[in-house]
């Protein structure tokens, strides 16, 4: 009768033995006897005139075209490729890196039990740093039509803290609604009902 083997592990193991030797045989012949697709290039040999690199890399090639040929005793494009990486990874730096140095309850106004009404330039540009302006997604200048506000009022409790700071809409800030957004916090933490925990 015809000779039978299990598939597992029989069977499968013969196939990846034959399909790995003639993986090797074809991975010797690349290395040692390669098939010459043309000319081989010299990699010393100065660059065809006219030639353009693609257009993501044309301001780095035009860059590197008025570096001169040594910058205090270095290598010019050694230098001009440092200088356009480092500007790179500091565009890519994240401006929220400064969010552990600066958390929500590390700057905080220090001001008397009384004063329920002081805004610190520190605790609001702390605040700008880590949470972008939601209009222009910028960590500086002006944001139209958005106010930065007190989740607690400061009359009610809340402390002047970045971790009780948000963005709010000038439209909600500002409604005259009955419910607007003022009035509405201080019903709810001016006489909060047990359980809730002011920030």
């Amino acid at each position: 009768g015809i000779q039978s083997i299990p598939f597992l592990p029989h069977f499968l193991l013969r196939d990846l033995f034959a399909w790995t030797a003639v993986l090797a045989v074809l991975a010797s012949l690349a290395t040692f006897v390669p098939w010459e697709l043309g000319a081989k290039a010299d990699p010393f040999q100065p660059a065809p005139a006219g030639i353009r690199p693609e257009w993501y890399f044309l301001w780095a090639f035009e860059t590197l075209k008025h570096v001169p040929p040594t910058v205090a005793g270095v290598n010019g494009e050694l230098v001009a490729v440092a200088l356009m990486g480092a500007g790179f990874i500091l565009l890519l730096k994240p401006p929220s890196a400064h969010a552990e140095v600066l958390p929500g309850d590390l700057i905080e106004t220090r001001t008397g039990a009384a004063d329920t009404t002081s805004r610190s330039t520190a605790v609001l540009n702390a605040f700008r740093k880590i949470h972008p302006c939601p209009s222009t997604l910028t960590y500086s200048g002006p944001c139209p039509n958005w106010n930065i506000d007190h989740v607690v009022p400061r009359a009610c409790g809340g402390r002047d803290a970045v971790s009780n700071l948000q963005w709010l809409p000038v439209s909600i800030k500002r409604t005259s609604d009955p419910d607007n957004k003022d009035r509405w916090e201080r019903k709810v933490y001016c006489y909060p009902r047990a359980g809730i925990v002011l920030p």
